[in-house]
């Protein structure tokens, strides 16, 4: 794993937080790796992604890209990993208040933010974030 990649114990995740990369560079920086985009479908996998959170280097509050975007689909947000909408296969979602909200119409990308709970935010896709990846199932 590179430095500041993370994976803790058996979790499938692993948090990148050494530099910041738009949506794009998070899709490639997990590729590099032979990772793909975290997708979370359960509250199994939240309660992972922040376990892998609280042991990587990151910044405490800081927001992290997972394989999740809209671009394209207008309000039907896909996992990137399946190419399924995001409440598949169980209606796990885990937006934040008010979420999706598409600010300004430029919100098509879904970072994690890291404060407990580890909920969803849509937001611009061209922003600098650490990323969430995970091992192929």
């Amino acid at each position: 794993l590179p430095a500041g990649g993370r994976r803790s114990g058996s979790s499938k995740y692993v948090v990148l937080s050494d530099r910041l990369v738009d949506f794009v560079g998070a899709l490639q920086a997990c590729r590099t790796y032979g990772l793909q985009p975290a997708s979370i479908t359960s509250q199994k996998d939240t309660a992972e992604v922040q376990i892998a959170l609280a042991s990587s280097s990151s910044q405490p509050r800081g927001a992290f890209w997972i394989g999740a975007t809209n671009l394209g689909r207008p309000n039907n947000f896909l996992w990137l990993t399946s190419n399924r909408p995001i409440w598949y296969p169980n209606g796990y979602l885990n937006w934040d208040i008010g979420e999706p909200n598409n600010v300004g119409g430029v919100e098509h990308c879904v970072e994690v933010i890291n404060v407990v709970g580890a909920p969803w935010n849509d937001t611009n896709c061209l922003l600098r974030r650490g990323v969430i990846c995970q091992v192929e199932n």
